[in-house]
């Protein structure tokens, strides 16, 4: 009697469980398909763990449901709400949109005073799971996330979330194919942005972590941004802000973010040249002049170089010396185009410091590059040695009776072969920079055989040879050009000195 007793009720249990389930997919159904879901689009959603048994407690609320949709769908923020007590994973969609719009069935069903009034909870969304998903649009706007995961999904056209809280966040394999804003919203536990982000692409004021939350992070892992990103006034906290192999092909904007988390850079692509760097300020004037903006040429130098600050001061707290230079060097970049920019008056103090960073920069790349510096200090030495030499030939032709003619012939045969070396380089200035140094070689080599104090040129100013007045003129010239040559290469030399102050 008891077991059939026991037997009825187990039975009782398993077809409420199963009512109720008929009831949940039901629900998800309407909310997915507000105008009247057909058959078939009801079997679209099932139920993706089937339990091998049905307790008494069983609840359909905490399992998961898989949406197969086969034709286009708008998911409503307001609709979603109605269902966020289930986890939702979408396969293979092969158009959505995701947008808090209410559409007129909505209105009519719930009226526009209960929207209005109950706004805030309405926009609080429950899990959701997308797979191999294609996204026509995201257009959301101060809407709350409990989770959010895209894998392997396409983003066809904008992507916006504006003033948004997000519990969690993952976009892993993602392709971004236009304008991604995500601004003003605030990612509270460990956000992941593993994508290629092809258009322009915002995070500007958004928040990524929390300040007790050490168990929070954001990681920006291989992905690639192939357009201008923004992270103006961003707030990095938690445990790591990680960028790890991240790639940045045009400078990414970061004036005034605040990084409390620990900042991984490790082989990201930001080692820009002078010439990337002037060519990314000069497109986003370009472009602000399109919008109808201002195009300040100066303010974008100046955020772009706030960026290569705020890494390097970040970089120099967490006891990362070396690639904190790098990123001052770019910094300094940007100071020599904005300076450049304004145009200032000769003999001002911004047009010395706009030549000097010049100068600094041709001789060893702001003291990071010390055969570049050493390269300059052969190539003024050489320059010098034939001047001199000129001079005196013209003054006395005899003396090149002095010079041996073994050395004379293996010198021109050394100026010849170095030629072919020289075509290596892809620009002509280049391979002139390259042919001068190499011949500047060839004449320093003849100064350590036959007057190596000629290599110190303020020795030669107390030397009692009478010397012409113009020989007298280049020994100072020359004496100036190694004082400032031979401080680079010094500080270029010493390994604490080329970490910036």
């Amino acid at each position: 009697m008891q077991k059939n007793k026991n037997l009825t009720q187990a039975q009782t249990n398993a077809q409420q469980y199963f009512d109720n389930m008929d009831e949940t997919i039901n629900a998800i159904c309407f909310a997915l398909f507000p105008h009247n879901p057909t058959i078939k689009a009801i079997g679209e959603v099932k139920q993706i763990i089937i339990p091998h048994s049905y307790p008494s407690n069983a609840n359909v609320e905490h399992l998961d449901y898989k949406i197969a949709p086969i034709r286009p769908l708008d998911l409503s923020i307001i609709e979603l709400w109605r269902i966020r007590r289930y986890k939702l994973h979408f396969y293979n969609a092969p158009s959505l949109r995701l947008t808090d719009s209410f559409n007129t069935f909505t209105r009519y069903e719930i009226g526009d005073d209960e929207i209005d009034e109950y706004m805030d909870e309405i926009k609080n969304v429950g899990e959701m799971n997308f797979y191999q998903c294609h996204f026509k649009e995201i257009n959301t706007h101060q809407c709350r996330f409990k989770k959010l995961r895209f894998i392997n999904c396409t983003f066809e056209k904008s992507v916006i979330f504006d003033s948004c809280i997000f519990e969690e966040i993952v976009f892993e394999n993602c392709v971004f194919k236009s304008f991604v804003s995500i601004t003003e919203s605030c990612f509270k536990g460990v956000s992941k942005f593993y994508a290629r982000f092809e258009g322009q692409t915002s995070f500007s004021g958004c928040t990524f972590g929390e300040k007790d939350n050490y168990k929070s992070a954001t990681l920006f892992n291989q992905s690639t941004f192939k357009q201008v990103v923004f992270f103006t006034n961003a707030r990095f906290y938690g445990e790591i802000a990680s960028f790890y192999k991240v790639v940045f092909e045009k400078i990414p904007n970061f004036t005034q973010a605040i990084f409390q988390a620990n900042l991984n850079l490790i082989n990201s692509s930001l080692n820009f040249d002078y010439d990337t760097t002037h060519q990314v300020i000069k497109d986003e004037s370009d472009h602000r002049r399109d919008s109808f903006l201002f195009p300040q040429t100066t303010q974008n130098a100046n955020d772009f170089r706030d960026s290569f600050r705020i890494f390097k001061n970040t970089l120099s707290k967490e006891g990362n010396l070396l690639d904190a230079s790098n990123y001052h060097r770019v910094e300094l970049y940007c100071k020599e185009i904005e300076l450049d920019s304004k145009n200032p008056s000769i003999l001002s103090r911004e047009w010395i410091d706009k030549w000097q960073l010049c100068l600094y920069r041709h001789t060893a790349d702001h003291h990071t590059d010390l055969l570049k510096i050493i390269s300059w200090v052969i190539v003024a030495i050489g320059v010098f040695g034939v001047i001199n030499f000129g001079i005196k030939y013209i003054q006395d032709p005899a003396i090149i009776k002095k010079l041996n003619l073994d050395g004379i012939a293996l010198s021109l045969v050394g100026s010849i072969l170095a030629i072919p070396f020289c075509t290596t380089a892809k620009k002509p200035f280049f391979k002139f920079g390259q042919y001068l140094t190499i011949l500047s070689s060839i004449s320093t080599l003849w100064i350590a055989c036959y007057k190596p104090t000629l290599i110190f040129g303020a020795m030669n100013l107390i030397d009692k040879t009478p010397c012409s007045g113009l020989e007298n003129f280049l020994l100072v010239l020359y004496t100036l050009v190694m004082i400032l040559l031979l401080f680079s290469l010094q500080k270029t030399a010493r390994k604490n000195s080329i970490i910036p102050s």
